[in-house]
């Protein structure tokens, strides 16, 4: 009995032990001192207790060891949700450092999923200090793209911290620093000098806060930055300069010389001498920014790179690597001359090509992959200037050309595209059908959520549909990396999306048929176009001319509204813009792959002569489509490789609804007739029809095996783009049970299509998001992943007459044996040549995008 006594009073002064270990854990990491931290926690037995985890986890995080820290955190996390007597708040704090991780790492929409969550829990608990850490954190994660709705989150913050701890809080001034640097993102977005004030009283508030509790801390250097960066941009650069310098000392005397931080000073240093035209010194930054982001690297030549490896900090070598890149191209065009400087812009841009890849490969959501394709675009744009500034002074250009090609290829749709990878992925790499019902179930039920939050729902709607997400999110992520995990080539595949090289095109084309890239380099007012035949590639540099964005708006509103005059002037001038070049007589197909809002417009319509339009019919005006055949595409990628092989079935599935009566839309009489006479045209050749008219127009017969593997779709019905929230775009059916029939953007990607072509008989169907370096994203998008390999959709609103005389007769020609594009023109000219339908309004707006 005593021994046993001894045991626990042993046990006792043990535990003990541990505990005050763990706290001075938690003060040396406090104090930057994280390597210490991490010695000392190496020296625990128990790598299972949850406070040990979650400090290794915080201290590799401040260390920048952000993988290692995600993982000590998810080990945790799935431990206290393993045991029923976890403490609510401390897996709560759990959840907010995963947050943290992967909003460091650019996740923002899985980071807001976790915030969210302990949020939820410490509002349940009566936390109040905590509902104050994670309304400061959700502020924190909209701080970048949204600094209005950031300020929200933060001033409630702020007055949470100012009731219950007062003014002169280390708490309180983390809520001033975030509203400062919220103000000062406000700041740019709005142009405003008055928030760069406002960002700096809410830091020096901050700073004299900090300073109250001591020097020389991460905390007062991180303001101290954050100065610098409003300085920035008020054009204050030496005062900027003063502020970098204090907090890269005090960095420094925190870290050493290895840390992401003091990689992010030395960038915005650069930044500054670079901004001021000292290209040599900003080369200098960048370089030391590359020292202090890689754990291996530490040569200070600006003439040597680092390998993409090894570093602590993605997004911050991104940004260094691009800046060198651009201080490069500047320095040999400003100073030097010299051609190995060039070479060096070259050599670091193409870094930054394979770093995007590898960054792509750890972002969850599709909004944060669009995001880095916003960037991406930028980096892509410099990429291509630099290539054919190297062709210039190179004695074989052709390498050079071609690299430009597939750099202007590669900001295109490198989402969708990777999306589509990975379906074709879990296709080849010998998943079992069970786990992929599976995977396919748990992102069903997350796009359904997703769609949830977009359609404004009530703050108790808003918490369930967040709460079902988070936990939806986290088992398809879970399974993801497990599908990953066990089955290798699955991963090899999906990250394996290849830019086909300019011989790939050409080896398709035909000798009537020409591939147009157009990339828009907005920083340069430049267009570029890649025109590329079955045995040249020739690329034009076309000055982009001031009210290009007014004339793209003024053609589509010309034709819709019917304003002759406004058509004549907008159509000719966007012909000279996007086709100054003359193409080889013997190109008759047009393949066009637009960018940025130049999707938005039919070339069709286009004049190609300069006309008196008082003088001439709507039949007798010289369209760019009576000289060719012509289809879109978003990438040479998807026209190389289209996303599914084609079985012999002929079949049609056609679609008419008809009435709409709870969706206050308008009733489509004529596309009842629309579609039976389709298939009509289909069923006397032979082919398998379903037609599915009024009440069996719904969303439930879309998702049935007989339409999903059908050849062909065709809607004729109303369409809703929603360009803010694209996942609330919708195809309108029949409703069931008193339940509106809309098949949404997210249930499209859901459907697994086997269709070569779908039509979309309907408004303004091929519009959507546009997004810098991915496109439109809408209905379009959604289809092609679905399984589309062609789509027929509308640029505005259309007539219901007009449009089923356009639809059957194109179905006639295809039926025919004419290509679709070809099929489409004929059509289209036959509308031209009527009397009734001769106007642009009625035949420009449908487009093929495919073939």
């Amino acid at each position: 009995m005593r021994l046993q006594n001894i045991t626990i009073i042993l046990l006792f002064f043990t535990f003990q032990t541990i505990a005050q270990d763990l706290v001075e854990v938690k003060s040396m990491i406090a104090v930057g001192k994280e390597d210490q931290a991490i010695e000392t926690l190496n020296g625990f037995e128990n790598k299972n207790d949850i406070t040990y985890l979650n400090l290794l986890g915080e201290a590799q995080l401040r260390k920048g060891l952000y993988e290692a820290a995600l993982e000590n955190f998810k080990k945790s996390e799935y431990l206290q949700e393993q045991d029923p007597q976890h403490k609510k708040e401390i897996l709560a704090e759990t959840y907010s450092f995963i947050a943290l991780v992967h909003w460091t790492t650019g996740n923002d929409q899985l980071s807001l999923q976790y915030h969210f969550k302990a949020l939820e829990i410490r509002r349940a608990t009566g936390n109040r200090a905590g509902v104050a850490a994670s309304t400061n954190d959700i502020g924190l994660v909209y701080s970048r793209k949204n600094p209005e709705k950031a300020l929200e989150y933060y001033l409630s913050a702020l007055n949470e911290y100012q009731q219950l701890y007062g003014e002169n809080d280390e708490r309180t001034a983390t809520a001033f620093v975030n509203m400062g640097i919220a103000y000062s993102n406000l700041g740019v977005a709005q142009n405003n000098d008055i928030h760069y004030r406002q960002a700096l009283n809410n830091l020096n508030n901050a700073l004299t806060i900090r300073q109250q509790k001591g020097r020389g801390s991460t905390q007062e250097a991180f303001i101290h930055s954050s100065v610098g960066v409003v300085y920035t941009r008020m054009n204050q650069p030496e005062k900027a300069l003063q502020e970098y310098e204090i907090a890269l000392s005090i960095y420094k005397k925190a870290y050493g010389n290895k840390h992401p931080e003091i990689a992010g000073i030395h960038n915005l240093i650069g930044n500054t001498l670079y901004a001021q035209g000292n290209f040599k010194d900003a080369l200098n930054s960048y370089q030391q920014a590359f020292i202090a982001n890689l754990s291996d690297f530490n040569d200070e030549s600006i003439y040597q790179n680092p390998q993409p490896e090894n570093y602590y900090n993605a997004d911050i070598l991104l940004q260094s690597l691009f800046a060198k890149a651009k201080a490069f191209e500047d320095y040999h065009n400003s100073f030097s001359l010299r051609i190995k400087d060039l070479e060096m812009a070259y050599s670091t841009i193409d870094l930054c090509d394979n770093l995007i890849d590898k960054i792509r490969q750890f972002r969850s959501s599709e909004s944060d992959k669009v995001a880095l394709g916003s960037l991406a675009a930028e980096i892509y744009e410099s990429a291509i200037r630099i290539s054919l500034n190297i062709a210039r002074v190179k004695w074989k250009k052709q390498p050079y050309r071609e690299k430009a090609f597939y750099y202007a290829d590669k900001s295109k749709s490198a989402v969708l595209l990777e999306a589509i990878a990975d379906a074709n992925a879990k296709s080849f790499a010998g998943i079992p059908d069970d786990l992929l019902e599976q995977e396919r179930f748990f992102k069903a039920q997350v796009t359904y959520f997703e769609q949830k939050l977009a359609g404004k729902p009530t703050p108790t709607e808003e918490e369930m549909y967040r709460k079902e997400l988070f936990e939806w999110t986290k088992n398809y992520n879970e399974l993801i990396a497990s599908l990953e995990e066990l089955y290798p080539t699955y991963f090899d595949l999906k990250h394996n999306v290849q830019v086909p090289s300019v011989s790939d095109v050409q080896a398709k084309l035909r000798e009537d048929k020409a591939l147009i890239s157009y990339f828009v380099a907005s920083e340069d007012n430049l267009i570029y176009a890649f025109v590329v035949t079955m045995n040249k590639i020739k690329v034009y540099e076309i000055p982009l001319m001031e009210e290009y964005e007014m004339y793209i708006s003024g053609y589509r509103n010309a034709m819709y509204y019917d304003a002759p005059n406004t058509y004549k002037k907008t159509a000719r001038s966007l012909y000279e813009q996007l086709l100054p070049f003359k193409l080889p007589a013997s190109i008759k197909n047009l393949v066009i792959i637009p960018a940025g809002r130049m999707a938005t417009i039919p070339f069709e319509s286009l004049i190609s002569e300069d006309i008196d339009l008082n003088s001439r019919t709507f039949s007798d005006i010289p369209y760019l489509i009576n000289d060719y055949f012509i289809s879109y595409q978003y990438s040479s990628s998807l026209y190389l490789n289209p996303h599914i092989e084609m079985p012999p079935s002929t079949a049609i599935a056609l679609f008419a609804p008809v009435e709409f009566p709870n969706q206050r839309l308008s009733s489509l009489p004529g596309t009842k007739t629309e579609v039976e006479d389709i298939g009509n045209l289909f069923a006397s050749s032979s082919a398998d029809v379903s037609l599915y008219l009024e009440n069996q127009a719904t969303v439930g017969h879309v998702k049935t095996i007989e339409v999903t593997k059908s050849k062909f779709l065709h809607f004729a019905t109303h369409g809703i783009v929603d360009e803010m929230k694209p996942e609330q775009s919708q195809i309108c059916l029949a409703s069931t049970d008193g339940i509106k029939g809309s098949l949404y953007s997210g249930d499209i990607y859901g459907l697994n299509l086997s269709s070569d072509l779908v039509v979309l008989s309907a408004c303004e169907t091929g519009l959507g998001k546009i997004s810098k370096g991915e496109g439109i994203i809408g209905l379009t998008r959604a289809l092609i992943y679905a399984g589309s390999n062609n789509l027929v959709v509308s640029l505005w609103r259309v007539g219901d007459a007009s449009t089923s005389s356009l639809m059957t007769d194109f179905y006639k020609y295809m039926l025919e044996g004419n290509s679709y594009a070809k099929a489409l023109s004929k059509a289209k000219l036959k509308m031209i040549g009527s009397e009734e339908y001769s106007s642009p309004y009625f035949w420009a707006p449908f487009v093929l995008i495919g073939e």
